[in-house]
């Protein structure tokens, strides 16, 4: 999730709720497990992906999902502001990210579990 209760302002726990409420009460606390194997693709460490960086970052820029993202035809997340400061935090960010690292996944192909 993009914010958390200690990086968020403004909307973002509003608007988190009216997205989240309508699948917890869709599910109704119903939630299984289904037997089998599934296939991850390796994005690298946490520390290596920054992940709690992220979201401080996001809220320093003044992300709002509301206003700088819209969907296109094609389904795709695209640009729907002019937020240069976020434009250019998300490229650094993604740059910075080291996904490379494939020190914590087994020789099998598999992930230990964190």
């Amino acid at each position: 999730m993009w914010c958390s209760a200690s990086t968020s302002t403004g909307h973002a726990p509003k608007r988190y709720l009216a997205w989240a409420e309508p699948f917890g009460a869709a599910v109704a606390g119903e939630v299984g497990v289904v037997g089998g194997d599934i296939f991850h693709l390796w994005h690298g460490s946490k520390e290596g992906r920054r992940t709690a960086d992220r979201y401080q970052g996001l809220a320093s820029v003044g992300f709002d999902p509301a206003n700088d993202l819209a969907l296109a035809e094609s389904g795709a997340w695209m640009w729907n502001s002019d937020n240069r400061a976020l434009h250019d935090y998300l490229w650094r960010y993604f740059a910075a990210r080291d996904e490379d690292d494939v020190s914590e996944a087994t020789t099998a192909g598999r992930l230990d579990a964190e």
